[in-house]
């Protein structure tokens, strides 16, 4: 399968940075921003004086015409080598991982159907990834996504293929899919990502935002029935105790004081619906995330009847 690649290499040798756009067809704000970058590239207002920056805009191309998610499966959950590929993703997944090994860090871009603020998602905060984070103008920070999505053993992120390859990985979300402001936090996390890794003799863009950390503490899949009790907004913060939604079997209540994390009113059933987590003091601290017992993240709500 061909992907739509750009590539462009300094007069020195440096470091590598790869930039995925759209590996979900309807995330296009991190394609407008991989366009952007490439145009000024190309036009000399940015200059790449040392090492290299490779581009796949658009990872997703079907699934980016039709404006949809994915076509046959969801592409974050399946990079890896497939042999014998039959999905239209796979054959994806095959195509994008010789870019990841031949990287050294990979910015993978994304949104979400909430409404939100920008955020990062890193499950591997290693001491390079750290340095990178702290350079990308999000508000929020979220690890442990790993320790409660179920499933996870048959569940292959970018960022779980980077780590496995020894790369650093970070997950950027640009807030709300069509908002307005969403292409520009793209451009701007992959302009001073380059200023970073010194791929472009420049000082990253000045930061407007503190960041908060905070890590996951559950995650639930839609049920029949299922209705939130308002219409919450991604990283809103909940109170213990207080109402969140109820479904057929069960009414959820939270357990101690959190935040809500891409809630998903229209999710398919048995799909993704919300998750929580809450706020993590210690993730500055940490330079490699420990292996966690899976199975001891995996609670659930008492069903209050």
């Amino acid at each position: 399968m061909n992907l739509e690649m750009y590539n462009f290499k300094g007069q020195k040798n440096g470091h590598h940075l790869l930039v995925f756009g759209a590996i979900h067809g309807n995330e296009k704000c991190g394609s407008q921003g991989c366009f952007k970058m490439i145009k000024d590239i190309q036009e000399g207002t940015v200059e790449i004086s040392c090492g290299q920056v490779t581009f796949i805009p658009v990872c997703n191309p079907k699934s980016y015409a039709n404006n949809v998610r994915f076509t046959d499966s969801d592409l974050n959950r399946i990079i890896m080598h497939h042999d014998q590929p039959k999905l239209y993703e796979e054959h994806i997944a095959n195509a994008l991982i010789p870019y990841i090994d031949a990287c050294d860090t990979l910015l993978d871009i994304h949104s979400m159907g909430a409404d939100s603020e920008p955020c990062i998602f890193t499950d591997y905060p290693t001491k390079d990834t750290i340095a990178l984070i702290k350079n990308i103008d999000v508000p929020h920070i979220l690890t442990d996504w790993e320790t409660v999505y179920e499933d996870v053993e048959n569940c292959k992120s970018t960022e779980y293929y980077a780590h496995n390859k020894g790369k650093s990985c970070i997950t950027l979300e640009c807030g709300q899919h069509t908002s307005p402001q969403a292409p520009a936090v793209a451009y701007k996390a992959i302009y001073n990502s380059l200023a970073h890794l010194g791929i472009i003799e420049s000082q990253p863009k000045r930061l407007k935002h503190k960041q908060e950390h905070y890590k996951f503490t559950h995650m639930f899949r839609k049920k029949e029935g299922a209705a939130f009790a308002q219409n919450w907004h991604h990283m809103q913060t909940i109170k213990k105790d207080e109402l969140i939604g109820k479904d057929n079997q069960q009414t959820y209540i939270c357990p101690n004081n959190a935040i809500i994390v891409m809630p998903a009113p229209y999710a398919k059933i048995n799909n993704e619906w919300f998750y929580l987590a809450e706020k993590f003091d210690g993730f500055l601290k940490k330079t490699v995330l420990k292996q966690k017992n899976i199975n001891s993240f995996k609670k659930s709500l008492a069903p209050k009847r």
